[in-house]
């Protein structure tokens, strides 16, 4: 044998095992259940198509239906309930169709008129009852009968006219009884006061002669 073919390798042949052969086994359901799954499939998913639920399936559109119409009554009962009892103002009372009619305010007391004091009409006084004399104290002729003058223009009588015991009276002084009112004192005063500065003397007795002496000063009114 040559060499060369003692050199060459040998091809190695393994022998192939044919794959087994494994058994169909049937299924389980029978051709009859597999065919009436098949038409309930179908048939679901025909009611799907056409937007229908199975009737196995709860109904949510009749159950929100039913809930609608619910809250719509209750609302309906509380809105008239509450129209119903404010309208009457409190429970029990019977609603009227008149408004309650308003009780008018008095109107505020008229001011009591404070009656204004109106002076007393002065007593008529008779200035002729009293007898008057006049002095002259001031030392100036004329000055008595000047006096008397002034007190007739005013109703007075004048008794008696003559010189005082002395000639230094400065102020002509009023005397009188105390039977003589003071409002005819008042007179002598406010009728000399305005050519003479008079002022009160000392009271005279209940027996002098004349129930008011008058002695003239030298003193003019300023």
């Amino acid at each position: 044998m040559p060499e060369d073919e003692k050199k060459r390798p040998r091809p190695i042949v393994e022998e192939l095992t044919p794959p087994e052969k494994k058994e169909i086994t049937p299924p389980e359901n029978p051709p009859e259940d597999v065919e009436k799954n098949a038409k309930e499939t179908l048939k679901e998913l025909h009611e799907l198509s056409n937007n229908k639920k199975p009737k196995s399936k709860t109904n949510y559109k009749l159950i929100f239906f039913v809930t609608v119409i619910t809250a719509l009554v209750v609302s309906f009962i509380s809105g008239g309930l509450y129209v119903y009892f404010t309208g009457t103002g409190a429970l029990g009372e019977i609603p009227s169709d008149k408004a309650p009619e308003s009780t008018p305010t008095p109107p505020p007391p008229s001011p009591i008129a404070t009656p204004i004091a109106t002076a007393a009409p002065e007593e008529e006084i008779d200035y002729s009852a009293y007898k008057i004399s006049v002095l002259n104290g001031s030392g100036k002729i004329g000055e008595a009968g000047k006096v008397e003058n002034i007190l007739e223009a005013e109703g007075f009588v004048v008794s008696s006219t003559a010189n005082a015991s002395r000639f230094d009276y400065t102020d002509t002084v009023i005397q009188s009884k105390k039977t003589v009112p003071q409002m005819v004192l008042t007179k002598l005063q406010s009728t000399l006061q305005n050519n003479y500065s008079v002022k009160s003397g000392d009271q005279l007795a209940d027996n002098a002669a004349h129930d008011i002496v008058i002695t003239v000063g030298s003193k003019v009114a300023q």
